[in-house]
């Protein structure tokens, strides 16, 4: 099972448009076809961003079913400690949140829209960066 790191991006993606890779990455998380992992700080990070309201807006949704959506996504997310810190680690200081998590998580993957800034510092730590199409094409080909 791919175990991924989501950037914040790809949660208001899947918040704006349902139908979008994004939210179908999200549903594969939450049917456990994918390992998510995350820092307490990462998923208050997704609570931000996501619950803004020009994305509520933008994706029809209340601030309650937005709300449900990232507390499901964080419920079955495994919980990393960040045990090393890498502040600063990438050009954006959001991305420090995304990096420490994939890092400390061990995980295979991060997941964003973001790749440029992200390629370097992730590819230091042996990590791919990838779209959320790319996830899903993989997901595919699995037997």
């Amino acid at each position: 099972m791919m175990r991924l790191v989501l950037d914040t991006g790809i949660i208001v993606a899947a918040i704006r448009s349902s139908r979008g890779p994004s939210a179908r990455l999200l549903l594969a998380a939450l049917d456990g076809e994918v390992s998510i992992a995350a820092t307490t700080a990462l998923g208050l990070e997704y609570e931000a961003a996501g619950l803004r309201p020009e994305h509520l807006a933008a994706g029809g949704l209340s601030h309650g079913q937005a709300w449900l959506l990232i507390d499901a996504l964080f419920s079955v997310a495994a919980p990393v400690t960040p045990w090393i810190k890498l502040r600063p680690g990438s050009r954006d200081p959001d991305d420090d949140f995304v990096l420490e998590a994939a890092v400390n998580g061990r995980v295979e993957a991060i997941v964003s829209h973001n790749e440029r800034d992200l390629t370097p510092p992730a590819a230091a730590w042996g990590i791919r960066v990838i779209g959320p199409a790319v996830v899903l094409s993989e997901l595919e080909k699995r037997p």
